[in-house]
This record gives structure tokens, C-alpha cells and sequence, in this order.
């Protein structure tokens, strides 16, 4: 979940942070696509960088690759 707060927290609205943090808290998110963090690094990796270059096309880029593989898309 670390991950995906760092997203959310990257958009630097309290508010979004507030609201996102309800809403996991109050599904007690279970995320089992991966048997391991090895899976989902480069997954990862693809939107930290975009985020960390300024770059939002590539980082929509990324997160919609992201999204369309967990199923979710």
C-alpha cells in the first residue's frame, strides 16, 4: 500500500489524501494479484520514474498499463 499512498500523495491535495486513506481503511484492502513484491516492481517502477521526471504523460501511461493488468482496467 506504500506505493500507491506515495501516488496518491505525489498530487499534493491533503484532501484526495484524506479521502483515500478512509477508503482503504474502510475496505481493508486485500491485494493478492502477485505472489511476490518481485512482480510488481518494474510495474512500480515505470510510474515512479514518470512522477520523479515531471513526466504526466508517461506516468498516465504507466498507471493505465498498470490498471489494465491488474484486471481492474
Amino acid at each position: 500500500m506504500a506505493f500507491h499512498r506515495w501516488v496518491v500523495e505525489q498530487a499534493r491535495q491533503p484532501d484526495l489524501l484524506s479521502v483515500w486513506l478512509r477508503i482503504v481503511m474502510r475496505l481493508r484492502l486485500v491485494y493478492s494479484r502477485h505472489k511476490s513484491l518481485e512482480e510488481v516492481a518494474p510495474e512500480h517502477a515505470r510510474v515512479i520514474k514518470a512522477v520523479r521526471r515531471g513526466d504526466v504523460e508517461a506516468a498516465v501511461k504507466a498507471l493505465a498499463s498498470y490498471v489494465d493488468t491488474t484486471g481492474n482496467g
